[in-house]
């Protein structure tokens, strides 16, 4: 919402193909948005930062937004913070690895 009151005319100059785009995208699915957002937030071809910035400048709602934002991010969080446990749990110059050995 603060690049929709704030940075409109810079995103939109800045960035104005893959707004155009991202505007296309969500008009030609108003119906699948969330899903298609959600399929955009897990993919890692489309920067987080763009949609971050350019989402408030599309016709999705803002609770879509959020909702969709919420179950894309969440794989990406669950395998970052499931690494980090793994990984503060070695102890100096152990391997981490998932075979057992006997």
């Amino acid at each position: 919402m603060l690049s929709f009151l704030t940075a409109r005319q810079l995103v939109t100059r800045s960035f104005p193909d893959k707004v155009r785009w991202l505007r296309k995208l969500v008009s030609d699915h108003k119906d699948s948005a969330p899903i298609l957002f959600v399929s955009l937030r897990m993919s890692p071809i489309v920067p987080a930062y763009f949609l971050n910035i350019a989402a408030p400048l599309t016709p999705l709602p803002a609770l879509h937004f959020f909702l969709a934002t919420l179950v894309g991010c969440s794989p990406h969080s669950f395998v970052t913070v499931s690494t980090g446990a793994t990984v503060s749990r070695l102890q100096p110059g152990e391997t981490c690895s998932t075979q057992s050995r006997a």
